[in-house]
């Protein structure tokens, strides 16, 4: 019902994008691929700007196994939003998933100093690096989050539950 709806929303009007993202959404976890992938790119010739239709491409295809097509949507993201952390955030993961492990971590670098000051931020590439397995770096990343906010929680849960797994404490 919800699908046959957007559709309808989308031959009324072939650009709405947010219209688009959730067909895409809705067609990918019904494994129609071709289709979510059509939606998708539909949704990025409407709106060559919505930089959430590049992350989702990007997601796309790191979901269906396609890192080359992944590494080339990340790296126009890239070139659209040079110091977007999302968007260098998926650039990131799409190196890991090509096994650049180095090329990956340098990303991350530049990302922790583009939000040095920002905890949040600083989290979730904390989040990414222990994804990536560099604990040592998250660890260190969770704390310069701390330096700034000392009461934000989800860094002390992330580092607590880093040095749990390492048997430290």
């Amino acid at each position: 019902a919800a699908r046959s709806s957007l559709i309808g929303v989308v031959e009324a009007q072939a650009n709405e994008v947010t219209a688009l993202l959730l067909l895409a959404t809705i067609d990918q976890r019904l494994k129609h691929l071709e289709q979510a992938l059509e939606w998708l790119v539909q949704a990025r010739k409407a709106d060559r700007n919505h930089v959430v239709v590049g992350l989702r491409l990007v997601s796309f295809y790191i979901a269906v196994d396609k890192p080359k097509q992944a590494f080339s949507a990340a790296q126009d993201l890239e070139a659209q939003y040079p110091n977007n952390l999302p968007g260098l955030a998926s650039l990131s993961r799409v190196q890991f998933a090509l096994g650049n492990r180095q090329a990956a971590g340098d990303i991350l670098q530049s990302m922790i100093k583009l939000a040095k000051d920002q905890p949040r931020s600083l989290q979730r590439i904390a989040l990414q690096q222990l994804k990536f397995g560099a604990i040592d770096e998250a660890e260190q990343t969770l704390r310069m989050a701390l330096n700034l906010d000392a009461n934000f929680i989800p860094a002390q849960s992330a580092l607590i539950e880093s040095a749990m797994q390492r048997r430290r404490y």
